[in-house]
């Protein structure tokens, strides 16, 4: 750890970070970005930092917690090493490896980040006090039981003032007779991203397991049962859903299901083949045109809806700034050399799950050709 931190602090390049990397080569807001301008009044900590790598007063007063790649969805950009649903699918296609370490190899349906959850909550204990946020992730967060014990333990201590944040395919609300909504109201500070690409069918294929009216009704009873909670959309955009985007935000926004600036779409860089790079010209002049367009409604739309603007969530310029990057992204690299890939791989899925892809994204007839 001592040694990580020292060579962040002098910018030295680190396999682990290989996304954030990758995100701000792009021009687009990193993870890191991010959670540097949030704990930016921790800055005194890193300035304090000794020649061993030690710094006296920092603390962990943030948690990531990924319990285990225990999830009920299959999502086509997804694999074994985050769902095990994804199980059988990568033991046929011969795809237990980690896409990010090819020495990691899954041999288990469901892996655990922790071998004894019940120590490692031991040796939290201490400090508890001190915790300020908790970022849940998966796996699916709210279908592990562990996540509960959590929430239950804070409740316990009195320590409710812990910012709570989630990463969510957002499919599940009540666990074992618990009802995480009712469990929330425990809570000041509770924000979910939603983890939906795309609507009906489409999104159903992209998440293999979602129920495309289940996640509408989770939302509609969010809203009328803990309006406190802040819920943004975290679209993973990708070559399914990058010209079927637009309709889908503003379908939610008109429907009142989120304010126009409750999304927060990030960029598939994972699995090459699925990225929007590995586009042909004439589907990204299709995109190039959908996107503008959208940006011009996005705009419109804000200027008369003022009272649809969340102060909470990333601004509309920030949202718009972010696809306008993703069309420099698409345009930057001509990657249809993998259009054969993506076929491929889309065939397997198609036959194993029996879905059909084709049929589902007529936009995209052009990689089936």
């Amino acid at each position: 750890m001592r040694e990580f931190r020292l060579a962040m602090l002098k910018d030295d390049f680190n396999f682990r970070c290989h996304y954030c990397y990758n995100i701000e080569k792009e021009g687009l807001q990193s993870h890191r970005m991010l959670t540097n301008s949030i704990y930016a009044d921790k800055l005194s900590w890193a300035l304090e930092t000794d020649a061993t790598g030690i710094s006296p007063n920092a603390k962990p007063v943030s948690w990531d917690i990924r319990i285990s790649n225990l999830c009920n969805f299959k999502c086509r950009i997804c694999g074994h090493h985050s769902s095990s649903s994804w199980y059988e699918d990568a033991k046929a296609l011969g795809l237990q490896r980690s896409v990010h370490n090819e020495s990691l190899f899954y041999d288990r349906k469901v892996n655990k980040g922790t071998k004894d959850f019940d120590l490692l909550m031991r040796q939290l204990d201490f400090v508890i006090p001190d915790l300020e946020e908790i970022y849940f992730a998966g796996g699916e967060p709210l279908i592990a039981k562990e996540h509960y014990q959590i929430l239950q333990k804070l409740i316990e201590r009195g320590k409710t003032d812990v910012r709570l944040r989630y990463h969510t395919n957002f499919s599940k609300t009540v666990f074992g007779g618990i009802d995480v909504f009712k469990l929330w109201k425990n809570f000041d500070d509770v924000g979910v991203w939603a983890s939906l690409d795309d609507s009906g069918h489409r999104g159903e294929l992209q998440r293999n397991g979602q129920r495309w009216k289940e996640a509408e009704e989770n939302r509609e009873r969010m809203q009328k049962e803990c309006a406190n909670v802040s819920f943004a959309i975290n679209s993973t955009i990708s070559l399914f859903n990058i010209q079927h985007f637009p309709d889908f935000h503003r379908d939610w926004t008109e429907k009142g299901l989120i304010c126009i600036n409750q999304i927060t779409p990030h960029l598939l860089l994972h699995p090459l083949y699925y990225s929007i790079q590995i586009l042909p010209k004439e589907i990204k002049l299709r995109v190039e045109e959908k996107i503008n367009s959208h940006i011009s409604w996005i705009k419109e739309y804000a200027q008369a809806h003022p009272d649809c603007i969340d102060a909470n969530a990333p601004s509309v310029e920030n949202l718009i700034n972010e696809l306008k990057g993703y069309l420099k992204y698409m345009n930057s690299k001509d990657e249809t050399r993998l259009i054969s890939e993506f076929r491929e791989m889309t065939a397997k899925l198609d036959k194993l799950r029996q879905e059909n892809t084709a049929e589902t994204f007529p936009e995209l007839a052009e990689l089936f050709l």
